[in-house]
Parts: structure tokens; C-alpha cells; sequence
């Protein structure tokens, strides 16, 4: 009975073997195949968890949460959501860059040289074209432009 058991084992693992080879194979994109084979790792880790615990329950959830866990562990981490993190971070990064520019130059008209006349800057909102040269739609939109009196 031991080496039936046994044999059973072995055979499930040689399955998982061959499962992971070929799930990294496929033509789908990192994230997704990661949670496939996160989800196949824990499907074989439950069964190898029945095998060894002969049906109890308890032994085969942990062979499943013990199976997921090393299949996600061996796997690393997901360069797919690290590179959106990244671009996530880039804009953010520009759009303060791109505050921080707007005010240090309001703060620069705003400090007049002494002797100089008090220029009045106003700017005026202009509609902006609605299609391209190369005959592009663009969305409504208004460019700014600053005018000093």
C-alpha cells in the first residue's frame, strides 16, 4: 500500500513538472499565467496534501496554501506590475515637475524689479483647433495664452 501511495505521489509531481513546463510556454501575458500557475501549484499541492494526509481535510488545504505559496515564491516578482508602478511614478513625477515649474514662474512675474512699471499679466483662453494637418480629430479643448499689459 506504501508504494502505491508512493507511486501516486511521484506521478502528481511529474504532472506538476510537466504542467509547469508547458504553462510556461503559452502565449499569454505575464500576470495572468502567473496566477495560472500560482492556481495550479496550489491544485497540486491540495492533492499531494490528500495523498499524504489519506483525505483529511486540514492536511490537504495546507497542501494547497504550501503549493501556491512556493509556486508564487519561485516565481519572483511580477515585471508586468513592477513596470506599472514605474510608469505610474514617471507621471506622477511629471506632473509635479510640471506644478513646480508653473509656480516658481507666477512667483517670478509676481517680483517686479524696482523701478520698473507694474506690468499686469492676464492670460486669455483661446479654443484650439479641432483637427491636425494630417487630418486627426483632436478632443475641445482651450490653449492659455498669457498676455502682459
Amino acid at each position: 500500500m506504501k508504494t502505491n501511495k508512493g507511486l501516486r505521489v511521484m506521478t502528481a509531481a511529474a504532472l506538476v513538472a510537466g504542467c509547469l513546463v508547458g504553462a510556461g510556454c503559452q502565449q499569454v501575458s505575464g500576470t495572468p499565467r502567473r496566477a495560472g500557475l500560482v492556481s495550479l501549484g496550489g491544485a497540486v499541492g491540495g492533492a499531494v496534501g490528500h495523498e499524504l494526509g489519506e483525505g483529511d481535510a486540514l492536511k490537504t488545504g495546507a497542501g494547497a496554501v504550501i503549493g501556491a505559496g512556493l509556486t508564487h515564491l519561485s516565481l519572483g516578482k511580477d515585471p508586468q506590475v513592477l513596470q506599472e508602478g514605474f510608469d505610474l511614478g514617471y507621471v506622477r513625477g511629471q506632473s509635479d515637475a510640471i506644478k513646480r515649474q508653473y509656480f516658481l514662474r507666477l512667483s517670478a512675474e509676481q517680483q517686479q524689479p524696482p523701478g520698473r512699471t507694474v506690468r499686469r499679466v492676464r492670460t486669455y483662453l483661446v479654443p484650439g483647433p479641432e483637427h491636425l494637418p494630417d487630418g486627426r480629430a483632436l478632443a475641445p479643448h482651450v490653449i492659455p495664452v498669457r498676455v502682459t499689459e
